[in-house]
Formats: structure tokens, sequence, C-alpha cells
């Protein structure tokens, strides 16, 4: 059964537009697509970007700068760009990480919407934030949109997606906590364990979708292989987990106790509406789609997982 699956992850070479390509998931997406042989062009926004890097097509949506014949006969266009979200809530922050997702994709929408030979699927990013608080609630791709800022954001953002047209197929990526050791969210988290500063969120009830970067990986080149795939899909692991259980495996992995507790107030009153809404929220979420279509999650036990990227770290 695996190595049917592996099979299927695998298509004939084809020709696939990524942008975001130099951020966290999209640099390993890449190198993992080319790794494949297939044919990987980077979507970019600089003039000077498409010029110094080879491989790199323009595409602004701020400027409208975008020639048709660069995503001509694509396979795929895969859609990753947007600003980073953890950070203190302005309204001027929030109207960038909306404007970055919504018109950025409508804009890209719109252009393979007007191409003589569309590509055949456009997978865009878009997050578990469509959920919003939820607590302990059991999330699948049937469930509806939640409350909050992140939740109408990602609810546009998925609009913004589909308006590509019915020729071609349009998959929203879901992605919960993407974990590795040289992202950002494990970076945050491991560095006060080290300091013996470890600590749970509130009463540690608040529910975690985690999803290692391999997996995530793997999940969006079988997304990209499988035509029966459509529509949203949750890029997260099978064992969402609450918070104080991932704060035990952490702790665990890195050898190191915990004893604190971070008060849901505190949060509020460092970081706002971004700690209410991304380190607070509740998000109980399973990759029902994934699992139904076959894929294999090779990192689906957290400790296992993280014992394996971490091992015994040091600052």
């Amino acid at each position: 059964m695996i190595f049917y699956i592996l099979l299927k992850t695998i298509p004939k070479t084809v020709k696939v537009l990524v942008s975001g390509s130099g951020g966290f998931i999209g640099k390993s997406l890449v190198s993992s697509l080319k790794a494949r042989g297939h044919e990987v062009l980077l979507i970019v926004r600089d003039s000077r970007g498409a010029r110094k890097q080879e491989g790199a097509v323009l595409c602004d949506p701020v400027r409208g700068k975008f020639n048709p014949r660069d995503f001509e006969g694509a396979d795929a266009v895969i859609h990753l760009a947007g600003r980073n979200i953890m950070r203190r809530w302005t309204d001027s922050v929030k109207a960038e990480i909306e404007h970055s997702r919504v018109a950025g994709t409508e804009f890209l929408a719109s252009a393979l919407l007007g191409l003589e030979n569309p590509p055949k699927v456009f997978i865009c990013a878009s997050a578990t934030g469509f959920y919003g608080n939820r607590d302990d609630e059991v999330l699948s791709e049937r469930s509806g949109a939640g409350q909050g800022f992140l939740a109408r954001v990602a609810e546009k953002w998925e609009n913004a997606a589909r308006a590509a047209g019915s020729a071609t197929r349009v998959v929203n990526l879901r992605f919960g906590i993407v974990l590795a050791r040289d992202g950002a969210a494990l970076k945050m988290m491991r560095i006060p364990f080290l300091l013996g500063l470890g600590a749970r969120i509130g009463d540690g009830s608040g529910y975690m979708s985690w999803i290692s970067k391999r997996d995530a990986v793997r999940a969006m080149e079988f997304i990209l292989a499988n035509d029966s795939v459509s529509g949203p899909v949750n890029i997260v692991s099978p064992t969402p987990m609450p918070n104080a259980d991932f704060t035990r495996c952490l702790s665990r992995a890195l050898r190191r106790p915990v004893f604190l507790s971070l008060s849901e107030p505190l949060i509020k009153f460092v970081l706002g509406e971004m700690g209410e809404e991304v380190i607070m929220s509740s998000v109980r979420v399973v990759p029902e789609k994934l699992i139904n279509a076959g894929f294999h999650f090779e990192d689906g036990n957290l400790e296992t997982f993280l014992r394996a990227e971490l091992g015994r770290t040091e600052l």
C-alpha cells in the first residue's frame, strides 16, 4: 500500500510555477520537486529578482505586471505567498496581512482564467485559522468557517482562489502549525524550554493542529499528482493534541522540565489580538480528505517526531 502511494506521488515530469518559493515551506517544496525531475519556475514580484534568478517569472499584483506567456502550458501553479502573521496586529498590519493574501490571489486567479491553456491545477495556501477558536470540536474540511479576523481572511482567500475557473482544479491548503528544526514555530517554542522557561498555554486544554514540514511537502506533492483531490484540504497530522500534551512531548524531547503556565490575560496584554487568535485558539483539525485519498503520514506521532527532529539540543 505504501509503495503504491509513493508511486502516486511521483507523476510524469510536470511544469510547476511556485510563488513564495523563498519561504520556509516553499524552499523545501521547490527542492523536492526539482529532485523529482520536474520543471520548476519561481514566481517573483520584483523585476530585478526575476532577472537575477534563473527560472524566475515576474507576477506583480500591485503593479499589474504579468506575462501570460510565462504561464501558458504550465501543469500547475502553487501559490504560497503571504505576509507573516506572527507579530502584534495593528490596523495597518491586519490590512497588509489580508491584502497580501486576498488581493494577490485574486490577481493570480484572474490572470490564470484569461489564459488560452490554463494550468490543470491551482494550489493555493490557506490556514486552519479558517475554523476560528472551536474548543474541542473535531473539525474536518466539511466544517464551516469560524469567527475572528483570521477566519474572515481565510474565507476570502479561498474564495479568491476559486475564481481561477472551472477548467482548473483548485485546492486550498489549510495549513496547521508546520514543524521543523529550521522553522519559526519550533524555534520560538524551543528557546524558552532550553532556558528553563518552558510553559503551557493557560490550562493546556486548547488543541494544536500540527504537521511536520516533511509531511506537508509530501502532502502537496500528493495533491499535485491526484486529480480527485480538490477544494479545501487540511494540511495537518491525524493527531491534533491539547497544548498540555504537546508541551509534555516537547519537554521530553528536549529533556527540560515544565513548571510554568502562561496566563491568557498575560498573552492578550503582550500580544493583543494576534495572541488571542493565534496562540490561544483551540483548533482540533483532522485531515479527512488526505486520509480518504490514501495519503500516508510519516510523522504521525508528535513525540517520536520531536525526538528525531530535535534530539538533545543546545542553545
